[in-house]
């Protein structure tokens, strides 16, 4: 079934993602972290792009609740990375984000799916550079801020060449709320599918790399195997490699 692309459950990347496990226990971050600070003179800052199945609070605003859309919702994320960071930790903001000591927002904005499309997989532009793709798909227990963050450690860490992507999906950042995850992320498959599809027939996309941990890793492989059975096997043959870390998936 995984003949054409490269499916592994052991990468440099997962050696970091194994670090998400052990922040279970700090405080998590509330959607107020989401509000844009200054940044100081200095900082790195990473430009991230959101597809997620999970709703808006309001329609002009990208904080995201737990419950599911009925379509996929995009957004743009400026998020600056703290001069001290270590890699394979997430330093997480607090409610008064300081850019000097955490990761924080600095800029973020709506969009829309024509944006994003312009934006990380344009059609026809062939003046453009073409660029890779990097899909993160996160786990069980996670809200929206931890998994952005998250992502931003992933890029800031491992430097991956690839526009970084967070497909978030409307899981309830509760330990006792595994089936409710479960099935919002089996609700999320067809989306997950429509952002790889849409990812690979764009001709300005060189090469598409996934990153899937936890019950994001079981979406994916279910997103995958749905391809496959549909017979889009040329969405497949775009993915560079899917990595799966610590995947909650039956061997």
């Amino acid at each position: 079934m995984w003949s054409s692309l490269r499916y592994c459950r052991l990468d440099s990347a997962v050696a970091v993602l194994f670090s998400f496990i052990l922040v279970g226990c700090a405080a998590r971050p509330g959607a107020e972290v989401l509000t844009p600070v200054a940044a100081s003179s200095g900082e790195k800052t990473l430009q991230i792009y959101v597809a997620t199945t999970r709703e808006r609070e309001i329609s002009s605003g990208n904080v995201f609740t737990a419950n599911r859309a009925n379509a996929l919702n995009f957004a743009k994320f400026v998020v600056s990375v703290p001069p001290n960071h270590k890699s394979g930790s997430v330093e997480m903001p607090t409610a008064t984000p300081d850019p000097r000591s955490s990761f924080a927002v600095v800029d973020q904005a709506v969009m829309s799916e024509a944006d994003f499309r312009k934006a990380v997989a344009p059609q026809g532009d062939t003046r453009r550079k073409k660029h890779k793709a990097f899909v993160f798909v996160h786990g069980f227990n996670s809200n929206f801020q931890e998994s952005l963050f998250r992502l931003a450690q992933l890029q800031a860490d491992i430097k991956i060449d690839g526009i970084p992507i967070l497909f978030s999906w409307p899981s309830q950042g509760q330990v006792a709320a595994y089936e409710t995850d479960k099935q919002s992320a089996s609700y999320s498959r067809d989306y997950l599918m429509a952002l790889l599809t849409m990812l690979s027939s764009s001709s300005e996309v060189s090469d598409i790399m996934v990153v899937a941990h936890s019950m994001g890793a079981m979406l994916t492989v279910d997103a995958l195997r749905q391809l496959r059975i549909e017979g889009k096997d040329r969405v497949i043959a775009r993915l560079g490699r899917v990595v799966l870390a610590a995947p909650d998936i039956n061997a």
